[in-house]
Protein backbone atom coordinates (compact mmCIF):
# COMPACT_ATOMS: atom_id res chain seq x y z
CA UNK A 1 0.00 0.00 0.00
CA UNK A 2 1.36 3.40 -0.95
CA UNK A 3 1.49 5.90 1.87
CA UNK A 4 -0.67 8.94 1.29
CA UNK A 5 -0.62 12.33 2.93
CA UNK A 6 -3.62 12.44 5.28
CA UNK A 7 -4.70 14.31 8.37
CA UNK A 8 -4.42 12.32 11.62
CA UNK A 9 -7.77 11.93 13.41
CA UNK A 10 -6.10 12.43 16.82
CA UNK A 11 -3.53 15.23 16.46
CA UNK A 12 -4.87 16.69 13.17
CA UNK A 13 -1.40 17.05 11.62
CA UNK A 14 -0.88 16.35 7.94
CA UNK A 15 1.54 13.42 7.50
CA UNK A 16 2.42 10.56 5.19
CA UNK A 17 1.31 7.21 6.56
CA UNK A 18 -0.81 4.19 5.79
CA UNK A 19 -4.22 3.45 7.27
CA UNK A 20 -3.92 1.56 10.54
CA UNK A 21 -6.82 -0.82 11.21
CA UNK A 22 -9.06 1.25 8.96
CA UNK A 23 -8.44 4.49 10.88
CA UNK A 24 -6.33 7.43 9.79
CA UNK A 25 -4.01 7.67 12.80
CA UNK A 26 -0.34 8.60 12.71
CA UNK A 27 2.31 6.42 14.37
CA UNK A 28 2.89 9.02 17.12
CA UNK A 29 -0.78 8.91 18.16
CA UNK A 30 -1.33 5.17 17.78
CA UNK A 31 -0.49 4.25 21.39
CA UNK A 32 -2.68 7.04 22.78
CA UNK A 33 -5.53 5.86 20.55
CA UNK A 34 -5.10 2.23 21.70
CA UNK A 35 -5.24 3.33 25.35
CA UNK A 36 -8.51 5.16 24.65
CA UNK A 37 -9.98 2.05 23.02
CA UNK A 38 -9.03 -0.04 26.05
CA UNK A 39 -10.55 2.54 28.42
CA UNK A 40 -13.83 2.46 26.46
CA UNK A 41 -13.86 -1.35 26.57
CA UNK A 42 -13.35 -1.28 30.36
CA UNK A 43 -16.14 1.32 30.74
CA UNK A 44 -18.46 -0.89 28.66
CA UNK A 45 -17.57 -3.88 30.87
CA UNK A 46 -18.49 -1.92 34.02
CA UNK A 47 -21.80 -0.84 32.46
CA UNK A 48 -22.56 -4.47 31.52
CA UNK A 49 -21.97 -5.56 35.13
CA UNK A 50 -24.20 -2.75 36.42
CA UNK A 51 -26.91 -3.79 33.95
CA UNK A 52 -26.82 -7.37 35.21
CA UNK A 53 -27.09 -6.20 38.84
CA UNK A 54 -29.96 -3.80 38.12
CA UNK A 55 -31.92 -6.07 35.79
CA UNK A 56 -31.82 -8.95 38.28
CA UNK A 57 -33.32 -6.62 40.90
CA UNK A 58 -36.41 -5.87 38.78
CA UNK A 59 -39.14 -8.25 37.63
CA UNK A 60 -39.48 -6.69 34.19
CA UNK A 61 -37.45 -4.57 31.82
CA UNK A 62 -39.28 -1.26 32.26
CA UNK A 63 -37.82 2.20 31.84
CA UNK A 64 -37.73 3.98 35.20
CA UNK A 65 -38.94 7.26 33.67
CA UNK A 66 -41.66 6.41 31.13
CA UNK A 67 -42.45 2.85 32.22
CA UNK A 68 -42.24 1.45 28.68
CA UNK A 69 -40.85 -2.00 28.08
CA UNK A 70 -37.70 -2.17 26.00
CA UNK A 71 -38.24 -4.58 23.12
CA UNK A 72 -35.67 -3.77 20.43
CA UNK A 73 -32.76 -2.61 22.57
CA UNK A 74 -31.80 -3.47 26.08
CA UNK A 75 -32.27 -0.70 28.62
CA UNK A 76 -29.40 1.74 29.12
CA UNK A 77 -27.58 1.98 32.44
CA UNK A 78 -28.09 5.60 33.47
CA UNK A 79 -25.20 6.92 35.55
CA UNK A 80 -23.70 10.20 36.69
CA UNK A 81 -20.71 10.86 34.45
CA UNK A 82 -18.89 12.86 37.14
CA UNK A 83 -19.28 10.45 40.08
CA UNK A 84 -19.87 7.19 38.21
CA UNK A 85 -22.85 6.40 40.45
CA UNK A 86 -25.55 4.33 38.75
CA UNK A 87 -29.09 5.73 38.91
CA UNK A 88 -31.11 3.06 37.12
CA UNK A 89 -32.23 1.59 33.79
CA UNK A 90 -33.75 3.79 31.06
CA UNK A 91 -35.07 3.22 27.56
CA UNK A 92 -33.10 4.75 24.69
CA UNK A 93 -35.46 7.71 24.24
CA UNK A 94 -35.46 8.74 27.91
CA UNK A 95 -31.71 8.27 28.25
CA UNK A 96 -31.09 10.27 25.08
CA UNK A 97 -33.53 12.96 26.25
CA UNK A 98 -31.66 13.36 29.54
CA UNK A 99 -28.43 13.84 27.62
CA UNK A 100 -29.90 16.87 25.79
CA UNK A 101 -30.60 18.44 29.18
CA UNK A 102 -27.02 17.68 30.32
CA UNK A 103 -28.42 15.68 33.30
CA UNK A 104 -29.43 19.01 34.84
CA UNK A 105 -32.50 18.94 37.14
CA UNK A 106 -32.81 22.73 36.71
CA UNK A 107 -33.06 22.43 32.92
CA UNK A 108 -35.59 19.62 33.20
CA UNK A 109 -37.71 21.66 35.64
CA UNK A 110 -37.57 24.66 33.29
CA UNK A 111 -38.68 22.44 30.39
CA UNK A 112 -41.58 21.03 32.48
CA UNK A 113 -42.66 24.56 33.44
CA UNK A 114 -42.50 25.61 29.80
CA UNK A 115 -44.75 22.71 28.75
CA UNK A 116 -47.29 23.62 31.46
CA UNK A 117 -47.64 27.25 30.27
CA UNK A 118 -50.84 28.11 28.40
CA UNK A 119 -50.40 28.26 24.62
CA UNK A 120 -50.05 31.65 22.88
CA UNK A 121 -52.27 30.79 19.90
CA UNK A 122 -53.26 27.88 17.70
CA UNK A 123 -51.22 27.25 14.55
CA UNK A 124 -53.12 28.63 11.60
CA UNK A 125 -54.85 31.35 13.65
CA UNK A 126 -51.92 33.74 13.23
CA UNK A 127 -52.14 33.40 9.43
CA UNK A 128 -55.85 34.26 9.41
CA UNK A 129 -55.24 37.30 11.65
CA UNK A 130 -52.40 38.45 9.37
CA UNK A 131 -54.52 38.12 6.19
CA UNK A 132 -57.36 40.23 7.72
CA UNK A 133 -55.08 43.21 8.41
Amino acid sequence: MIAKQMRCRVCKTLRYYTKISGRKICVDCLEEWKEGVEARKLHRKHLDRAYEKLSSGFNDDLCQICGRESRKRRLAVDHDHETGMVRGLLCFKCNYGLSWFKDSPERLKAAAEYLNRPPKFKLGDEVAAYEKS
